[in-house]
């Protein structure tokens, strides 16, 4: 009677079961047309990326560009697989579980390679500095194991109560790329301000241009991640019937959106990213100039001013006066000329012949009536023989 008992539960549980998947598929299927629709999208994009990386440009592309070439790889393979994942709804012959099986691998895997890319650009990883310190990995790893885990769970409970942790592990994803992004940008007004003091125009520096992109980081990210904070905790609600559905393709709206722009913005570019004429004295002027920084905006005009030289990469900057007279606050002239061993035979521009560095006293009286300039030391230090990095330090 118990064998009989626990047969019929067994085929109870199985009926269960079968039924839910069928509820399933039925819920989702039209969901095939929403990856359909951005399976092409995804195609173009990674086609452009790839001529514009290993041909266009590909003298001037790096390891974060191979690097982000992953995501509409990886997007574009989902896309596909997400379409036959839902066409072949419930998946009852051998080759259909096999195609469910990858969908869900890449599901799991997909995430955390977005994360990770994101989290490179938004630290600047071979666009300020070529490294990330050792805690910097580290916190990168943690939260992309925290990601998968999270992941994970969602896929095996569902639920409200399993939507939780990935919130939670999203909200801390939000607050890591946007101060990194932020300080980044610290970092550049640092060096632009640096480069202004040499009556250079900062504007036409790779400071400003690189400024300029993640100032739009900030932007995208900001709104990508409230968005889609609130459409994935909507989903988990079941807000408004066939949730997964209006989630799925809101969702692929904003990562076609995002990687879209920050494909753009970070392209590949054959602007010159180190500043080997200038940086002994940068890094001596700023470390006096520029004591205390805590915010990230900047004045383009102050930047431009009048009578400026537009910078180059074989501009270097000769200083006249020693530095005891730049500590004393006394103008110290210093000519922005083209490098003699570099200079090619058309003329370049050079500076007039009374421009000269800012006043030391002059300098910190126009900081410090455009901002509230404290709460932060802004250093510089040699990070390799060809690189200079900005250190934001808080002050004790």
């Amino acid at each position: 009677m118990s064998v009989a008992n626990s047969s019929s539960a067994n085929s109870s549980s199985i009926d269960q079961a079968r039924l839910d998947v069928l509820a399933f598929c039925e819920a989702n299927q039209n969901s095939p047309y929403v990856y359909a629709a951005a399976l092409p999208i995804w195609l173009v994009f990674l086609v452009w990326w790839s001529h514009d990386i290993y041909f266009v440009h590909r003298q001037h592309a790096h390891e974060l560009h191979h690097m982000l070439w992953c995501i509409p790889a990886l997007s574009a393979v989902f896309s596909l697989l997400s379409i036959c994942y839902y066409e072949m709804c419930p998946w009852d012959l051998g080759y259909q579980q096999l195609v469910s099986a990858a969908w869900v691998v890449l599901v799991i895997l997909r995430e955390p390679v977005f994360v990770v890319c994101l989290l490179m650009v938004a630290k600047g990883w071979r666009i300020t500095r070529n490294d990330l310190a050792q805690n910097e990995i580290a916190l990168c790893g943690t939260v992309v194991l925290l990601l998968y885990a999270t992941v994970t769970i969602q896929l095996s409970i569902g639920g409200l109560l399993s939507a939780i942790p990935q919130l939670l592990v999203w909200f801390g994803l939000l607050v890591v790329v946007l101060s990194a992004v932020i300080t980044n940008l610290r970092v550049l007004k640092a060096q632009l301000l640096a480069l202004r003091s040499f009556n250079i125009d900062a504007t036409t520096t790779p400071a400003f241009t690189k400024y300029s992109m993640f100032a739009w980081l900030l932007v995208f990210a900001s709104i990508y991640f409230g968005l889609d904070i609130t459409l994935f905790a909507l989903a988990a609600a079941n807000v408004g019937g066939q949730a997964w559905l209006w989630h799925a393709l809101c969702r692929q709206i904003l990562e076609l959106a995002l990687t879209i722009s920050i494909g753009w913005i970070f392209r590949a570019r054959p602007f010159n990213v180190l500043f080997e004429q200038v940086q002994q004295l940068v890094r001596d002027v700023a470390g006096d100039m520029l004591p205390q920084l805590s915010t990230v905006n900047i004045d383009v005009a102050a930047l431009r001013g009048d009578g400026t030289v537009p910078w180059s990469r074989e501009m270097r900057l000769e200083q006249a006066r020693s530095a005891q007279s730049a500590a004393d606050g006394a103008p110290v002239p210093a000519a922005a000329t083209p490098c003699a061993a570099d200079a090619p035979s058309a003329p370049r521009p050079t500076a007039p012949a009374d421009a000269g560095v800012l006043p030391l006293a002059t300098l910190r009286e126009l900081l410090q009536s455009s901002a509230p300039w404290h709460g932060h030391t802004v250093s510089l230090s040699r990070v390799s023989p060809h690189h200079l990095l900005f250190d934001a330090v808080q002050k004790s």
